[in-house]
Formats: C-alpha cells, structure tokens, sequence
C-alpha cells in the first residue's frame, strides 16, 4: 500500500543532503531513535513550522504550512509558503505558492502532483523567493 511518512525524530538523509530539524547541510548524519509513522496524510514540524500534508500514495493533494508556535501564542505568517522537492536521482527543486501571504494564520498550497518514491517534501513560509535549502521546514517523505 502507498502512504507518506513522517520522519519523527533524528535525522534523515535524501539525494545527499541530511535534513535535521528541517535543516539541510553536506555533514554527517546521526541518528537519535528515529522512527517513522505511516498514514495517508502526514503532520510534520520542522523547528519553525508545522505542515499538514494530505494525499495518497504517491500523489499530493495539498500541504498547509504553520507557524510552529502558532497553537499557544496564536502566532500567524507572513511571506512566500513553499515547499521544497528533494526526489532521489532528480533535482532538487521549490513549489512556490502564487502569491505572497500576510499575518494569516496558516497558507494552503495547492499541489494536486505525483513524485516519485522517497521523495522529501520540505514546506516553510519564506520572507522572500529564494532558491537556498531554508532552515526550519517541517519535512515528510512520499514513498509507496
């Protein structure tokens, strides 16, 4: 069966790059009890945002970005929602929304797209368009 998932703890290497905390570099990766949960639709946090991908399978239907902090302090964002795609063997690429959001609470991105298996989404809010592996996204992995 197809099911995204989610990487809860640790560390997680894609395509070269090791993603912490939704963070990317070339170091090495350590691992700190990793595990994975499997569903449909996947809740990651990176260390600044929160995303709520919903699809099935290998195809993703949306992604809504947050704040992380935004349920106790009623936090809201500002800026380009994004969501960066780290497929293996391909490109490392960005989905940028179609606008630039302000003081909303969370951005929905319309996605409606099939990647290829273990590919690494990666969705944050930006204050500008830039093409750079941005620190705090909330990160899943789409795999079948």
């Amino acid at each position: 069966m197809r099911r995204l998932s989610m990487a809860l703890a640790g560390a997680v290497a894609v395509a070269g790059l090791a993603f912490t905390g939704g963070t990317a570099s070339a170091s090495t990766v350590h691992t700190a009890s990793a595990g994975t949960v499997h569903t449909e639709s996947a809740w990651p946090c990176g260390s600044k945002f929160c995303a709520y991908v919903k699809g099935k399978g290998l195809k993703v239907d949306t992604v809504t970005v947050w704040s992380k902090t935004k349920a106790s302090k009623g936090t809201k964002v500002s800026g380009w929602a994004y969501i960066e795609v780290a497929a293996p063997k391909h490109k490392f690429y960005i989905l940028w929304a179609k606008k630039k959001f302000k003081n909303v609470p969370s951005i929905e991105l319309i996605v409606k797209k099939k990647f290829p298996n273990k590919t690494r989404l990666c969705a944050g809010v930006a204050p500008t368009k830039a093409y750079v592996n941005h620190a705090g996204a909330a990160c899943a992995t789409v795999h079948k």
